[in-house]
């Protein structure tokens, strides 16, 4: 694979990302905060991507991979809890 297909392919994969947040974004209402939690772990992730693909420093891609892994243990944590406890709030 040249550089140029690797970031072509890099490219597309920060489109998927932003595709996928607006996606979670239009379910806000039937999914309340757990899809604003996933919009922003695939916004991080874009952003993450992003950072790799301009050869960001070490560290900052790291960070944003341990945000974006936050955010997807925030996720199913909020999947997992129980059904009553969603319904009160």
């Amino acid at each position: 694979m040249t550089q140029a297909e690797f970031q072509t392919f890099l490219n597309f994969a920060i489109l998927a990302c932003a595709g996928l947040a607006v996606l979670n974004l239009l379910f806000v209402r039937k999914r309340g905060n757990r899809a604003l939690v996933l919009a922003a772990a695939f916004l991080g992730l874009g952003a993450t991507i992003y950072a790799y693909g301009q050869n960001g420093v070490g560290p900052l891609v790291y960070v944003g991979g341990m945000v974006v892994f936050l955010l997807l243990v925030v996720d199913i944590v909020m999947r997992t809890k129980p059904e009553e406890t969603r319904k009160r709030q």
